[in-house]
């Protein structure tokens, strides 16, 4: 896995809306709801909570905006290879489905370690990224797998 960018806490006014009806083609899209937000899948909108998240594959669509004054939310697009494609399945992370988590601190914290080691020159800054991100997804199957329901 390799991040290509990375937001932590994005401020957007009520306006936002991000509209990808093919996806965003190679890379993927790992995305934390920090307000309320409008998700179209299949063509049905639905009032997402805060604290929620999605893993989007780079071809399935994507149509999300703010449902309040502001949206905000953490997020990174990144490559798959087939062995992170098979380590997904292995913990059974639903692909292309909004998770609610109840609770995002954990996973926000660590996109916020993952945000400021990407933008840093430091070195060995990628490997850095790239084992919290494993890190982050080794947690959200963690999460998950401990009764948290999917919307």
């Amino acid at each position: 896995m390799e991040i290509h960018s990375i937001g932590y806490h994005h401020y957007h006014d009520k306006d936002f809306v991000i509209d990808r009806p093919d996806g965003i083609g190679q890379s993927w899209l790992f995305l934390v709801f920090k307000t309320r937000t409008i998700v179209r899948q299949n063509g049905v909108d639905t009032v997402v909570l805060p604290d929620s998240c999605i893993i989007y594959s780079g071809d399935e669509p994507e149509y999300y905006k703010a449902d309040d004054e502001t949206y905000v939310d953490d997020w990174f697009h990144f490559t798959v290879e087939e062995l992170d494609i098979q380590l997904f399945r292995e913990l059974a992370l639903p692909i292309n489905k909004v998770i609610y988590l109840g609770d995002a601190y954990e996973i926000s914290s660590i996109i916020r370690t993952m945000t400021f080691e990407h933008y840093s020159s430091n070195i060995y800054s990628a490997d850095v990224v790239e084992l919290n991100m494993k890190i982050l997804f080794f947690r959200l199957a963690r999460l998950i797998h401990s009764d948290i329901r999917l919307l």
